[in-house]
């Protein structure tokens, strides 16, 4: 529960990814590939800074998330 993925609309801006790469988020990382992002929590949701609200608005997109958990439970339901 503190590995989280998101799917982006689209891919964005590489000057809003280098905003945000800037900015310092404590042990929070996150990784992005094309439109789908990566980000780690490791003090968990409930603290973090980072969520798929604060992606939204700083990369300028929309996203729906899940935790790797949850993906894992999909992929084997599609199974």
């Amino acid at each position: 529960n503190r590995l989280f993925i998101t799917l982006l609309d689209k891919t964005p801006e590489k000057t809003l990814v280098d905003a945000l790469q800037a900015i310092d988020h404590g042990t929070e990382i996150f990784a992005l590939v094309d439109n789908i992002l990566y980000f780690y929590l490791p003090d968990g949701a409930a603290k973090a800074k980072m969520s798929n609200n604060y992606f939204e608005k700083k990369l300028q997109v929309v996203g729906t998330g899940r935790n790797l958990n949850t993906y894992q439970k999909l992929l084997e339901l599609a199974q």
